[in-house]
């Protein structure tokens, strides 16, 4: 034998959890959204083992998620608590070379495939554009957006 363990190539699920009533609140004017508020009331984790991380020092944009070539990436939005509140997935937009086509999404999930041929190794920036929908009769839907990594990957 050589060559060391085989190659990964499986679909990658991202979960997005937001503890959205504490997101809403503490951003009541869109404008004064900060990294800080991000890094506190929200929480990024995939499927893969060992999972995606931020590294030290890091804060939320620096998470970072191995992805597949060719294979599919999946991003849904979770709150983490039973309150009423709702994290919607907006949008993930990037480069246009890593992703084969425009990511697109229902039911509270957007998927994107990875381009065959992407460079192991290669980093990409993308953006999660969310909302928050409040329950009952509070006042507007708040939209929010950060920016995490993909790192094409066959390990």
């Amino acid at each position: 034998m050589c060559g060391g363990p085989p190659a990964v190539n499986r679909p990658v699920l991202i979960t997005f959890k937001v503890d959205a009533k504490r997101l809403y609140d503490a951003n009541l004017d869109p404008e004064t959204i900060s990294q800080t508020d991000l890094d506190t009331y929200c929480y990024l984790t995939d499927d893969n083992t060992p999972p995606g991380s931020i590294p030290s020092g890091g804060n939320l944009n620096d998470f970072t998620s191995k992805v597949y070539d060719g294979n599919t990436v999946t991003w849904k939005g979770d709150n983490t608590a039973n309150d009423g509140y709702r994290v919607v997935l907006d949008s993930i937009t990037n480069n246009a070379t890593f992703f084969s086509a425009e990511p697109h999404g229902n039911s509270g999930r957007i998927t994107a495939t990875i381009n065959t041929g992407v460079t192991i190794g290669v980093e990409d920036t993308y953006t999660i554009g969310f909302h928050i929908d409040p329950p009952g009769n509070l006042p507007e839907t708040l939209v929010f957006g950060l920016d995490p990594k993909l790192r094409a990957s066959n390990d």
